[in-house]
């Protein structure tokens, strides 16, 4: 007969082997992880493709906006 108990499972694939899986895989995935990208979210691709600033105003000659008098 083989190692496997009366349930016929195998000793190794026990809730505490899969929860001991798990956290070596959590480690590996810690330990490889890509490093994080440097987004500048002050640009941005227009539809065509050109790149603009979004710290600059896109129609530098507005005005602004007049509040009503009170009478």
């Amino acid at each position: 007969m083989d190692s496997q108990d009366a349930s016929g499972a195998s000793p190794s694939s026990g809730p505490e082997a899969s929860g001991a899986a798990q956290v070596d895989n959590a480690i590996r995935a810690i330990q490889h992880k890509k490093p994080i990208p440097t987004i500048d979210f002050s640009i941005h691709t227009m539809d065509d493709g050109t790149q603009v600033s979004t710290k600059e105003r896109f129609c530098k000659g507005q005005n602004a906006p007049l509040s009503p008098l009170l009478p």
